[in-house]
């Protein structure tokens, strides 16, 4: 049985999601924890459009298991783990920390799903789906049972693959993690228009999520994502940046929600820049003065900047 997704944006402005399955049955348990995400946790679209992927996936997973949300275990989530980097093969193991911090995104919004429906009896039904003893999946994330266990990434998350470079020294003075990624986020979202903010949320998280250096990042082009615009597209889409180290010419895997959002802010914001200029220029990602393609320069300014801002050191290893 396949699962579908969709987004809705009423007059307000709000994004709204939908997951689904074949027989057109709503999936409530995500579509309620989705809700809660945008009206009462307040998450940045970004945060719940990654959630609803997330949900889309592992419920596809589920399906093909045999299984349902609620008997799901920590073997279930350590399958589902390997499922997940068994759909794209790296090119360089940079890619493959990438793509393991990918992954590890993706789990720790099944995670967090869980703690909410742990809270939910009409959904859990008096199961002990997650916590830290006797439960199916183990976390420190729920601390209402006894004894207390000290919180720790590891033990909050303890299927995520630990290995993928998010808390690594090497090569670099100090590498960005999720903390660093939301701040960095916030900060654009605060002191840049929406179109600069945009912008460079998706080009950090390209270099976040997919490993492109600067370079490569700004030599994509709008035609690089037409295959998102597919009702069929796979979890990834596959692209080709025209300028590589070394001139080389590898495909890199870019989960679909990171390239849906790039199609979103295609047809917006990019959009009417382009109309606001008369530009013609076909990169993705553009200088805001005049529409032409975005410099290098330009961009290690704003991040410089953004990292400045929010206390990050000098030497943060953004994969530039």
């Amino acid at each position: 049985m396949a699962f579908y997704l969709e987004s809705e944006r009423p007059a307000d402005g709000v994004v709204y999601w939908h997951l689904w399955d074949e027989g057109g049955c709503t999936v409530d348990a995500a579509f309620d924890h989705l809700l809660e995400l945008v009206d009462h946790k307040g998450d940045r679209p970004s945060t719940v459009e990654g959630s609803a992927y997330a949900l889309k996936k592992w419920y596809s997973f589920l399906q093909t298991e045999k299984t349902t949300d609620i008997d799901a275990t920590d073997d279930t989530l350590l399958n589902f783990r390997k499922s997940l980097m068994s759909r794209s093969a790296p090119n360089r193991s940079d890619d493959e920390q990438a793509h393991k911090r990918s992954v590890n995104k993706d789990l720790r919004a099944i995670y967090k799903f869980y703690v909410w429906l742990q809270t939910q009896e009409h959904y859990s039904k008096g199961k002990r789906i997650i916590g830290t003893h006797g439960c199916q999946i183990t976390s420190t994330l729920v601390q209402s049972q006894l004894p207390a266990i000290k919180r720790t990434p590891r033990s909050d998350y303890p299927k995520i693959f630990h290995d993928a470079g998010e808390h690594s020294r090497h090569r670099s003075s100090h590498v960005l993690d999720e903390g660093d990624r939301s701040a960095l986020h916030e900060y654009f979202h605060a002191h840049c228009s929406e179109e600069i903010a945009l912008r460079n949320c998706l080009i950090f998280d390209l270099a976040w999520e997919v490993g492109l250096r600067r370079a490569s990042i700004l030599s994509l082009t709008i035609s690089d994502f037409d295959s998102a615009r597919s009702t069929t597209a796979a979890d990834f889409i596959s692209v080709c940046p025209r300028r590589q180290k070394f001139g080389y010419s590898n495909r890199f895997p870019v989960p679909i929600h990171l390239a849906a959002r790039i199609v979103r802010y295609i047809d917006g914001e990019r959009a009417e820049l382009i109309a606001a200029t008369g530009s013609d220029a076909k990169e993705v990602f553009l200088s805001s003065a005049d529409g032409g393609p975005l410099s290098g320069k330009g961009v290690t300014v704003d991040f410089y900047r953004a990292a400045r801002s929010v206390g990050l050191p000098l030497r943060s290893g953004l994969h530039w």
